[in-house]
């Protein structure tokens, strides 16, 4: 081990850097040499906490700084919401290297084709990011599974025979993958799915991610050998125990706030979901009933309006929680959490809140969530009024059989901390 190699992490925002934060602290820490690049939403998060990060214009070189900034200008107003917070030249530059270096692999026509079809998931700087790792000397390269950026950062690490580490999220997720596949059609192959990627070593959450990745690998474009594919936990569910309890004794000391708590997210069947919602929102909510709206960080105000208008033709029973109330606190403090397809349903369950899974498509039957327990399932408005009415916090016994089944793993943080000990 040489505390003086350095090492470079990779993250967008979201739940991408809760994950991302802790393992970094750590490593600062104990007087590791580490860089974070923090991409879009993760720079808000960085800065919040007075974290030191770079972005992508941190990394431009004088000479390319004329031919970025014009493509970036070019795409900048379709990618870029001014009440985003995030900062705009950043943005440019992010774009513009990302379109220049799809230029540079498939020539202008196939740029844009695949921008008409995909938008920003045609990106894979892989050789912005081996300038980057070359550059600087990085000798360790660890992000998390998000696509694009992180991945060519991966990319970038194998062709130097650099090591790296991939952090899941969740549970080896392909929809995304698929759904990319099915939209590129015959160019799929040619281009982003042309790359294979083997990180040194992959973290999971739990013993029922491992058992997936030998069926999930393939669509993911994914080659590290199952034996490196280590059960650690999830770095940001670390907290969960500490905040339980802390909450628990917080909760019992105030009045209960009697709300619902949707923690939106822009998924495909959004349309249906807030349908589902308005018609619960007409037919059961009161004054002693209220709807709670947790939006995610990185929602746009044209989406917000959205949710509005639609919400607003059938009741006003409903408010949104404030932003800078942190995800754990809103949980704790509402009945029963709302979610389609999103990791805050495992963070109530960690919180040993209740929570319900909105499917009224049926295409989450089978999600793990569903499949183990974790939340219930509601596909239409008399299921989900019941299932509300009959929501109770998480027991022990429960909480305890379902962690067993899934082999959770928990002190994530010092356990990755260990075994990237053992690469650098």
């Amino acid at each position: 081990m040489n505390p003086q190699k350095k090492i470079l992490f990779v993250s967008y925002g979201g739940g991408h850097i809760n994950i991302i934060l802790p393992i970094y602290k750590k490593c600062k820490e104990n007087g590791f040499n580490a860089d974070l690049i923090a991409l879009t939403g993760a720079k808000l998060v960085t800065e919040s906490q007075n974290i030191k990060s770079f972005g992508f214009i941190d990394f431009v070189e004088e000479k390319d700084k004329e031919k970025f900034r014009k493509f970036g200008e070019k795409i900048i107003n379709q990618n870029y919401a001014q009440n985003s917070g995030i900062d705009r030249e950043e943005s440019i530059y992010y774009l513009g290297v990302n379109w220049s270096e799809n230029l540079e692999r498939y020539g202008a026509e196939k740029t844009k084709l695949l921008y008409k079809k995909i938008k920003r998931h045609s990106f894979l700087p892989i050789n912005f990011f081996e300038k980057i790792i070359q550059k600087n000397n990085y000798k360790l390269v660890i992000t998390t599974n998000s696509p694009k950026s992180e991945r060519a950062a991966l990319i970038a690490a194998n062709r130097l025979n650099i090591k790296s580490i991939r952090v899941e999220d969740l549970f080896f997720d392909d929809i995304l993958q698929i759904d990319l596949k099915e939209k590129i059609g015959k160019d799929f192959a040619s281009s982003i799915g042309k790359y294979t990627v083997s990180p040194t070593k992959i973290f999971v959450m739990c013993q029922f991610t491992k058992d997936l990745y030998k069926f999930k690998k393939k669509t993911l474009l994914l080659d590290t050998k199952e034996s490196d594919v280590i059960v650690t936990g999830q770095p940001s569910f670390d907290r969960f125990s500490i905040i339980s309890s802390r909450f628990k004794n917080k909760k019992q000391n105030s009045s209960k706030k009697n709300y619902v708590l949707w923690c939106h997210g822009n998924t495909t069947d959004i349309n249906e979901v807030l349908n589902l919602i308005s018609f619960w929102l007409k037919t059961f909510t009161s004054n002693s009933l209220q709807f709670g709206i947790k939006l995610h960080p990185n929602c746009p105000q044209k989406e917000k309006s959205y949710i509005d208008q639609t919400l607003s033709k059938f009741s006003n029973n409903y408010f949104y929680v404030e932003p800078n109330l942190s995800i754990e606190e809103a949980i704790i403090s509402s009945r029963v959490l709302l979610a389609q397809h999103s990791t805050t349903l495992l963070e109530a369950f960690f919180l040993r809140k209740p929570s319900i899974c909105l499917d009224p498509t049926n295409i989450r039957k089978n999600i793990p969530f569903v499949k183990y327990e974790i939340c219930q399932r509601a596909t239409n408005l008399k299921e989900l009024n019941d299932l509300i009415l009959e929501s109770e916090d998480i027991q022990d016994q429960r909480f305890e059989k379902i962690k067993s089944k899934m082999g959770f793993s928990l002190k994530a943080t010092e356990k990755i901390f260990s075994e990237l000990k053992k690469l650098i």
